[in-house]
């Protein structure tokens, strides 16, 4: 896939995938019942799943320009990966943007079509690279998060959730695409 159809897909995700959850914001919290709100949380977990999916993939076309649609076998690896994300998240919520960042080699190496925890073989064949991207992916992801958090204060309702997640999609695009290019380079030296 030429680099500038795989943009164009890595842009389409990212504003699609904004699109959608800032339709989850919606409805009014203080007017929708429990189940409905039980039903629209599911159903933002459900789009997160599937954009991370087709963003890995779209990522991964774009750092190594490979031919082909996204692996449905990474659909379940992505769904595994958000749900222990989403625990962690619940758990020490400090620590969140260093295992997102983390995260990224696996969703590359999914997308790649290898097992996920493949990923981490970059820190062996790339330690500085894959340490470098770590530090800044976490202070990109941390920057991120704050903003949107500060943003939510002023811009509500659909429109502020657009605008977080597509600030979310750009930075987590350009650091799969960051580690996509690593797991690459990593699966090259591996092979020869």
């Amino acid at each position: 896939m030429s680099r500038v159809r795989s943009g164009i897909a890595l842009a389409l995700v990212i504003v699609l995938g904004a699109v959608a959850q800032g339709l989850t914001a919606l409805p009014a919290v203080g007017s929708t019942d429990t189940t409905a709100l039980s039903i629209i949380g599911v159903g933002s977990i459900v789009i997160v799943v599937v954009e991370v999916w087709l963003l890995g993939w779209a990522a991964w076309a774009f750092a190594t320009r490979a031919p082909g649609g996204p692996r449905v076998a990474a659909f379940g690896w992505m769904s595994l990966l958000v749900i222990i994300l989403l625990v962690v998240a619940g758990a020490v919520s400090i620590l969140v943007p260093l295992v997102l960042t983390a995260a990224g080699c696996l969703v590359a190496a999914a997308s790649a079509g290898q097992r996920p925890w493949h990923g981490f073989r970059v820190f062996r064949a790339h330690p500085w690279a894959a340490v470098i991207l770590l530090v800044v992916g976490s202070v990109v992801l941390t920057v991120a998060w704050i903003a949107a958090f500060s943003a939510g204060f002023f811009i509500t309702g659909a429109v502020g959730g657009m605008i977080t997640w597509l600030a979310f999609g750009i930075a987590g695009g350009g650091l799969l695409i960051w580690w996509s290019s690593l797991v690459q380079r990593t699966a090259a030296s591996a092979a020869s």
